[in-house]
């Protein structure tokens, strides 16, 4: 037993929660630090891994047709937002249509992989760039709620990773009709 004189001392008692605060802040501390690590670490080596690949692969083209990627990318996906912010239209509900879209798209990659011929690449850049605009409306309006389908507050991650995807694969098949194009 502690003698009660020592924690009738005021002075003492405020000493002994501060320790104890202290003790229990350095403790969260490395709780979270350790979660952030690992609620991060994904979408970190997503992004290393995707900024790896779209270097190598804009390697292959001239600077021009970068540049002009870029700030196509950029615009479109500028209005996409701003667009998807201010409709009345929930394209949310297009998810469907979107996910089997996909599915076309993906077979077409695989007959542009048999049929080589620079006027097919450049038909299937173009659907696939329109296909992620429409995928980058949709993940926006999910972002902002509203609508029929939308991300919960604890989903940053999930919708951050879904922008980015987006973003990146824009910007991908818009430097493929540039570079094909200029050929």
């Amino acid at each position: 037993d502690f003698p009660a004189t020592n924690w009738d001392d005021k002075s003492i008692r405020q000493a002994f929660i501060r320790k104890v605060f202290l003790v229990l802040t350095l403790q969260l501390s490395v709780t979270l630090s350790t979660v952030s690590v690992f609620t991060f670490v994904a979408e970190s080596v997503l992004t290393a891994s995707l900024s790896y690949m779209v270097g190598m692969i804009a390697s292959f083209y001239n600077t021009e047709a970068v540049i002009m990627a870029v700030g196509i990318t950029t615009a479109v996906c500028f209005t996409v937002v701003i667009f998807s912010m201010q409709t009345r239209y929930d394209f949310t509900s297009c998810m469907g249509v979107l996910l089997v879209s996909m599915v076309v798209l993906f077979i077409f990659a695989i007959l542009c992989i048999f049929i080589r011929n620079r006027i097919l690449e450049i038909v299937y850049a173009s659907l696939g760039a329109l296909l992620f605009t429409c995928f980058l409306a949709v993940d926006t309006q999910l972002l902002l709620g509203n609508k029929q389908l939308s991300l919960s507050p604890e989903e940053y991650v999930f919708a951050a990773l879904n922008l980015y995807t987006d973003i990146i694969n824009i910007f991908l098949y818009i430097l493929t009709i540039i570079g094909r194009a200029k050929e």
